[in-house]
């Protein structure tokens, strides 16, 4: 196995779960206050069997936010998000990882600047997963630095496979109106690809849902303030 300072470089992960699926089995291995050997063991179980109990298509290696790595991880006591990357990428090279798994890291474009992102990227992160891009100019100006650094060379932009976006959603939306309370949504899609998936939803009966109980009588009382008020608009 490659030592934890070092980087070792592996072929782009193509899983065939994902291809099949049109979405991504993602597993997040956090280093926590593991000890680096805890972590590779913990890199193998998570690799093999996630917590849905499939395999997982990629890793998404983070530090983690225990309190006590505050204390503990800039003195180098504890393996971070750059330890594990290298440590995963070691391990597929040297076959305790399958060649397919690919490795993801997240980045945070509005507090941290894009050499941090590069330095997961040269620690073998084949996919960077942000934050919103809540603070436009800042984002705009990290992925900017990301593009002249090559960085985002031959990236795509597909997100998930359309059949797993629209199944996801209406799986969404029937929790949602599910829970007590819930009358029905207002969902305002804002992409042309989310105004089209937001039609197909709307024709395979998504948005319908039993009226509540105590929903016409609230609706007959609406009705009778509505009629009582013109009225009165009338008489004025």
């Amino acid at each position: 196995m490659a030592p934890w300072g070092s980087s070792a470089a592996a072929q782009p992960a193509q899983p065939e779960a994902g291809r099949a699926t049109g979405g991504w089995v993602v597993t997040t291995v956090a280093a926590q206050l593991r000890s680096r050997q805890a972590l590779e063991a913990r890199l193998l179980q998570r690799a093999e069997r996630g917590p849905s109990g499939e395999r997982a298509d990629a890793l998404l290696l983070v530090s983690g936010s225990h309190p006590l790595r505050d204390v503990l991880a800039p003195a180098g006591l504890l393996p971070d998000a750059l330890h594990s990357l290298r440590a995963a990428a070691a391990m597929r090279t040297a076959g305790q990882l399958p060649l397919s798994l690919s490795l993801w890291a997240v980045a945070n474009p509005l507090t941290e600047g894009a050499p941090f992102a590069a330095a997961k990227v040269d620690n073998g992160a084949e996919v960077i997963v942000t934050q919103p891009p809540l603070v436009w100019p800042l984002f705009e100006a990290w992925l900017d630095e990301m593009n002249t650094r090559g960085l985002t060379r031959g990236a795509e932009g597909n997100g998930c496979g359309p059949a797993f976006c629209q199944q996801y959603t209406a799986d969404l939306i029937a929790k949602v109106l599910a829970l007590p309370g819930v009358a029905g949504l207002h969902l305002m899609p804002v992409t042309k690809r989310g105004r089209a998936m937001a039609q197909l939803l709307t024709r395979d009966g998504a948005f319908c849902v039993s009226q509540p109980h105590g929903a016409q009588k609230a609706d007959s009382l609406r009705d009778d303030r509505s009629r009582e008020a013109h009225e009165q608009l009338d008489i004025a």
